[in-house]
């Protein structure tokens, strides 16, 4: 899978931070990247969402074959990741994902087209996710 990352030339995974849970359905850490060929990416977004037009500065890279990845790809995958890697959450957004502990059974999620217009205003939900997305938590997979 060929991916691409806005915002810088090179990737150096010894810039990563590591994966940290915050209160909201994104971690703290990782990277962020779309699929080349995605029906609405990263570069879709900052073309129609973004005020600030598609970053100057981006990289391809691919993912190594063995990369444990876990693919959402419709509400259903996104109830079993939460029932399995969930945190009690008292705010309005419900149960979240403990990416601390996800992160050391995958090295990436991969949210597909479908699985991010399935989970967008969901309960769980991943709002914020904004596009198809491949989220890596392990840089050694790069």
């Amino acid at each position: 899978m060929e991916l691409i990352h806005y915002g810088c030339k090179k990737i150096n995974p010894r810039k990563f931070t590591p994966i940290k849970n915050r209160k909201w359905c994104k971690p703290y850490g990782g990277f962020w990247s779309s699929p080349v060929n995605s029906k609405y990416g990263w570069k879709d977004f900052c073309e129609t969402d973004m005020t600030s037009g598609i970053p100057k500065l981006f990289v391809k890279f691919k993912i190594n074959k063995y990369a444990r990845i876990l693919k959402i790809d419709t509400l259903y995958d996104l109830e079993k990741v939460v029932s399995k890697y969930r945190i009690k959450s008292y705010s309005c957004l419900g149960d979240l994902i403990n990416y601390e502990q996800l992160s050391k059974d995958y090295d990436a999620i991969w949210l597909t087209d479908e699985g991010q217009c399935s989970t967008r205003l969901s309960e769980p939900n991943l709002y914020g996710w904004d596009v198809e997305t491949v989220f890596i938590m392990n840089p050694k997979i790069i």
